[in-house]
């Protein structure tokens, strides 16, 4: 009977009962604060994951951007460039006339008088340079009827309208990259001319789309109509600005304090993407941008090699991406990649967090991804990544506390069954103190509020161990305390009568052990909150955990002074003199941590146990 009890009772001590349900609520808590911050977890993993993040790439349209184009200055072949606000003449009219005939975006008045643009950014820019100098498209189109269309692609990077010539024949036009427009190229001067106009506007920090044209006289069938995208004379081009967002330098800059990496993935033009990544600060000194034609010359091992050179990746297909992302993580780093387009879904996936756009993504990429960004905002990325590092860190800290608290009740238990003592706490009194002791109080470990330094710290590393930076030497230095004060506590009262007039007895030693064990459970909670003193923590931040720590100490003091109720348990009254050993055997454990914070932090420079105050 009595191996049996014993076994019961280490079975008791051994399970971690709450650890599940603490590690779920941090989880939960997570994703609760996150939701508020505008990031829609779809994985409950991806919380902790977020907090390991070491590089972030990022689209740039968007999400680094305000993704609101505006068309700035303008360019028609043989002309010198002018801008938006200058007063257009006959051609520059016609010209922007041929732009809006090359776009789908529609223009409707809405409810308040104003109009409404309907359409992608860069068409809507067109629509509203157009309606600024008092044309509508409806009237335009009334003399060019259109009879195909080939649509843009990521891969194209262009997209070609075919009008009804109303003199004959038809008018072929293909807006796009320049790069990517087949121009007829018979006049190599006009073509240096363009190319510097070009990157006059791409190194300031301006999108460009120019605009070809031909005419033909009859339509190819359609299974050769991208026949027709060939020879194209260019009309001209456009810059085009998209507006960093306020906050994305600001939240670079707090990514790379934190010791995350943003890189830019955009189907820009290298000098664009350059120009805006140096603004915003992606692309500091030494570093390098790398276009998608480069990318596709370079070997897997090439790229493995040299991927950390590159902060700006210009001109990449979707499929370029998963190259880009295997490239980091082979070099040790967790990759959270953004996307918006089917073809990003398995970039997404590849990514160790895919994040996807909550506004402008397709539904594809939201069922491939772990994270949707209701804002599509970079800034929100690096809220979330903050968020993950205070759950992994509270994840951390109920470890710590748990452990601590299960390992020395198996110490005890051991030890007592060792030296012959017999069944020292009963596992009614075990389960009593993993529920008062350490269950109820150690749930609002789960709401722990985040260090201000915590984005200060340098990510964990993928193969970094939940137990590094110290924290298992402190768990087994605190859990070899614990066990030798409830040891201690249980042989004063088994072996030693006081002048309170109360004799010795087992019963009174697994009295006073129970509520040293109890007590020093409850009180380590406030060790593991903070690497700081207990008394330079302030506990305002969490009541509930204050409240619940006092309320349970409370609870375990009464089962032992009201005896009807204590003897439910196998408890029994004690004297004041018991009472003095208690508490000054439960003060022990905190004691020795508190000293061994003064050791770490200023003696050996401690390095972070549980990313906390």
């Amino acid at each position: 009977m009595e191996y049996g009890l014993n076994g019961s009772c280490l079975a008791v001590a051994a399970v971690p009962e709450t650890l599940n349900l603490i590690v779920t609520l941090s989880l939960s808590h997570g994703v609760k604060n996150m939701v508020g911050k505008n990031a829609l977890i779809r994985k409950l993993p991806a919380v902790e994951t977020l907090g390991s993040t070491s590089v972030i790439c990022s689209d740039k349209t968007g999400t680094l951007t305000q993704n609101q184009m505006n068309i700035k200055r303008l360019c028609m072949v043989g002309n010198e460039p002018f801008s938006d606000l200058d007063e257009f003449d006959d051609k520059q009219l016609v010209f922007l006339k041929k732009l809006a005939l090359a776009s789908n975006a529609t223009v409707e008045i809405g409810e308040d008088g104003k109009p409404q643009f309907i359409g992608n950014p860069t068409e809507i820019a067109i629509m509203r340079l157009l309606n600024k100098k008092g044309i509508k498209k409806s009237e335009i189109e009334e003399n060019y009827h259109k009879v195909a269309e080939i649509p843009f692609s990521s891969e194209r990077k262009m997209m070609t309208v075919v009008l009804k010539d109303p003199s004959d024949g038809y008018i072929v036009l293909t807006k796009g990259a320049l790069d990517r427009i087949p121009l007829n190229h018979s006049k190599p001067n006009l073509d240096i001319k363009i190319k510097e106009v070009h990157d006059s506007f791409a190194e300031d920090a301006l999108r460009v789309i120019a605009i070809g044209i031909k005419h033909i006289e009859n339509l190819p069938s359609e299974d050769n109509i991208e026949e027709i995208e060939q020879d194209l004379d260019l009309l001209g081009m456009i810059g085009l600005i998209d507006p960093p967002r306020p906050e994305a330098a600001k939240a670079i800059e707090t990514a790379k304090k934190a010791g995350i990496r943003t890189v830019m993935i955009t189907g820009d033009h290298a000098a664009t993407a350059g120009a805006i990544a140096r603004e915003i600060g992606i692309l500091p000194e030494g570093q390098k941008v790398l276009t998608g034609s480069q990318l596709s010359e370079m070997t897997d091992d090439e790229l493995f090699n040299t991927v950390k050179d590159y902060s700006v990746y210009a001109r990449v297909s979707p499929e370029d991406k998963i190259r880009i992302v295997k490239a980091w993580q082979k070099n040790g780093e967790v990759v959270a990649m953004t996307g918006d387009g089917v073809n990003d879904a398995p970039a997404l996936k590849a990514a160790d967090v895919g994040v996807a756009m909550g506004n402008s993504g397709t539904e594809v990429a939201k069922s491939a991804s772990d994270i949707v960004l209701t804002d599509d905002n970079f800034a929100t990325i690096v809220e979330a990544v903050h968020e993950g590092r205070n759950v992994y860190s509270n994840i951390r800290k109920t470890i710590y506390f748990l452990l601590v608290c299960n390992l020395s009740e198996i110490l005890v238990m051991l030890f007592a069954q060792i030296v012959g003592w017999g069944v020292l706490v009963t596992p009614v009194m075990l389960l009593l103190i993993n529920v008062l002791g350490d269950g109820i109080p150690g749930l609002q470990l789960a709401k722990e509020t985040s260090d201000p330094r915590i984005m200060s710290n340098a990510p964990v590393k993928r193969e970094e161990s939940i137990f590094s930076g110290g924290l298992m030497k402190v768990i087994g230095r605190q859990t070899l305390i614990c066990s030798i004060v409830v040891l201690i506590a249980y042989y004063v009262g088994m072996s030693t009568s006081f002048i309170s007039g109360i004799d010795s007895s087992a019963m009174i030693g697994q009295t006073m052990a129970f509520l040293v064990l109890g007590l020093t459970s409850i009180m380590h909670i406030f060790t593991v909150r903070s690497r700081k003193s207990i008394f330079e923590r302030t506990l305002s931040d969490n009541w509930p955990l204050v409240i619940s720590a006092v309320g349970m100490m409370f609870a375990l003091v009464l089962l032992v002074v009201i005896p009807p109720i204590g003897g439910i348990f196998g408890l029994t009254g004690i004297g004041i003199s018991h009472w003095l050993i208690v508490i000054a055997l439960s003060i022990v454990p905190t004691t020795v941590a508190e000293i061994g914070k003064y050791v770490d932090n200023y003696g050996l420079k401690y390095n972070r146990i549980c990313n906390v105050k």
